[in-house]
């Protein structure tokens, strides 16, 4: 598994300022700029872009609320059958009522552009570039969450996860990265930027239980394709009358073929994350279940799954943020997660498969 394993602890970041980027949108493109705006982000360069008009007959209509400008980082734009997968899932997913951002197509009628940057020692690296819709609404982080709320979210999570599973690329078939949940014990080699102890002593166990009860039956669990990053700057919710409920997704560059558990622990880190608190879990267990129930002994390990996850993006973001300081947003988790993993960890796993899978009891009752 290994050799397939992307790590992007090598990739050079690209220098660009807004005027550069705007002039990507309108040479590749054929599209006028009003506005460029610079969006946070992990190792992409992404603008929401506004535009005025089109001299692309390939985009005879304007998306109204205009598009993001994503130009990869050095390491995933080496991989261009996964650049082609992530451009035709997309596709697909909006063609089975499943919203996400659409990739548009360029001068020449491609769904991405390589773009040659020289470097000052010698040499040039490339990467992708890609225009997507921007996908109206707010983001997760941004509101206030809610039972109801976190219902919704692991609905859309199971049907997002039933409908990529009638999807095959083979820019999926091998895929992963050190943000693969099955490579958590590979987290041990970055140990080193942990300078506390306790926070140590946690972060191994988790990694041994987690080679003990999940890595050790790995081919058992149910798979499929899966996002791989549902995370609260990823998933998109609108108002409705009374709540919010999601509404959209974004983000596919963490997407590979791996175990639906994993799905749904991911997605539980980082919505419990928000709250602080364990108690919701049963929602999002309850919304995801509703459509994709996973065996019962695969939810008992829903605890040191969602641990996990906690590790991987809190040593990780220490890691890489050690390697681009200039990014802080690597560090947006590293408060609220060391809490969530200490408070977490404490808990009995059967009281906390108890609560959690209560939601979906309630489901079958109703």
């Amino acid at each position: 598994m290994s050799d397939d394993v992307v790590c992007n602890s090598g990739m050079v970041p690209i220098n660009l300022n807004s005027k550069e980027a705007q002039q990507l949108v309108e040479k590749l493109f054929g599209l006028s700029v009003i506005e460029l705006k610079s969006l946070v982000s992990y190792d992409d360069k992404n603008y929401h872009v506004t535009v005025s008009s089109s001299e692309n007959p390939l985009i005879p209509d304007l998306w109204k609320h205009g598009y993001v400008l994503k130009i990869m980082n050095s390491v995933d734009s080496r991989n261009i059958p996964f650049v082609e997968a992530q451009n035709e899932l997309m596709i697909f997913l909006n063609e089975n009522n499943v919203s996400t951002p659409r990739p548009v197509k360029n001068v020449d009628g491609s769904y991405h552009s390589i773009l040659e940057v020289s470097l000052e020692e010698g040499g040039s690296v490339s990467y992708v570039v890609r225009l997507l819709t921007y996908q109206p609404g707010l983001l997760l982080k941004d509101v206030k969450p809610s039972s109801a709320l976190f219902y919704s979210i692991g609905l859309f999570a199971a049907n997002l996860d039933l409908k990529m599973k009638e999807f095959s690329h083979e820019g999926f078939s091998s895929r992963r990265t050190s943000w693969s949940l099955e490579c958590l014990p590979q987290v041990r080699s970055h140990l080193f930027v942990l300078k506390d102890e306790d926070k140590l002593g946690i972060v191994n166990e988790i990694i041994e239980q987690f080679e003990e009860n999940v890595i050790s039956r790995l081919e058992t669990l149910q798979k499929g394709p899966i996002h791989g990053d549902l995370n609260e700057q990823n998933i998109i919710v609108e108002k409705t009358e009374s709540d919010y409920e999601m509404c959209s997704i974004i983000d596919f560059g963490d997407s590979h073929v791996s175990a639906y558990l994993f799905e749904l622990s991911i997605l539980m880190c980082y919505l419990l994350m928000l709250t602080q608190s364990a108690d919701e879990g049963r929602d999002v267990v309850a919304g995801y279940s509703y459509l994709l129930k996973l065996p019962e002994d695969e939810l008992k390990l829903l605890k040191v799954c969602i641990c996990g996850r906690l590790v991987q993006s809190l040593v990780l973001g220490l890691y890489f943020y050690s390697k681009n300081p200039s990014n802080t947003y690597i560090l947006c988790t590293q408060e609220e997660g060391w809490k969530l993993l200490k408070k977490l960890w404490q808990i009995d796993s059967d009281t906390l498969h108890t609560l959690w899978c209560s939601g979906i009891n309630s489901i079958r009752e109703n």
